[in-house]
């Protein structure tokens, strides 16, 4: 997320001659955030799908290879064993995408994406209420002297806030789950090498396991 644009925060001023522009400039900084946060997602999503369909296209190939191989090695008197080459790059195919994180990645970047969209038109909408209502003091309770009138500035910082707040728990979110996903392929690989060592001290095939593609 580093190379998110992000803008400095407005130098805001609520005396009354500076009131609305100070709200425009709180305004703006917020749909910024928003703006940038989305169009890095949207960037990103466009890589990752195309790198999910590329490797799911190409190890699908693989596979209905490897599949035809033992019917053309009888037509065309070449080795069936390419049959067991070819589900092993379909594997790698496989691997590679969980390893870079294509396909999930190109999911969580859509999740990511319909969450900030809804959330910058709920901010809006909120945003444009609270201009048509300005709040009012609560009324006293009986007997008790009435409350100071509320600061008009003070519900559009805290909308600002909680709209930011909503922003970055997405981005937590999804980066968490990022890490989550990471760490489970990085354990897969060292079962899988781990299995790969002990087969080899054992004397056996090592590819012997990879005639079926994961799924």
């Amino acid at each position: 997320m580093s190379d998110i644009s992000r803008p400095l925060f407005p130098k805001l001023d609520w005396s009354t001659n500076k009131f609305e522009t100070s709200q425009r400039d709180l305004h703006e900084y917020v749909s910024h955030l928003y703006r940038a946060t989305i169009g890095w997602y949207e960037m990103k999503k466009d890589a990752k799908r195309w790198g999910s369909r590329a490797l799911r296209i190409w190890a699908l190939i693989a596979i209905a290879a490897a599949g035809a191989t033992p019917v053309l090695s009888k037509l065309f008197a070449f080795e069936a064993l390419w049959s067991t080459l070819l589900l092993a790059i379909a594997g790698f195919l496989f691997m590679f995408d969980r390893l870079m994180g294509c396909t999930k990645g190109w999911i969580r970047y859509m999740q990511a994406l319909l969450q900030l969209e809804h959330q910058i038109q709920q901010f809006r909408f909120e945003w444009e209420t609270l201009r048509l209502t300005p709040p009012a003091p609560p009324a006293p309770a009986q007997g008790e002297e009435p409350t100071a009138p509320v600061n008009p500035s003070l519900p559009y910082v805290t909308l600002a806030q909680q709209a930011i707040q909503r922003l970055q728990d997405v981005i937590a979110a999804e980066t968490a789950e990022w890490a989550a996903d990471y760490d489970a392929v990085v354990r897969d690989l060292e079962q899988l090498a781990a299995r790969e060592r002990e087969e080899l001290g054992r004397g056996k095939n090592p590819t012997s396991h990879h005639q079926h593609p994961p799924r």
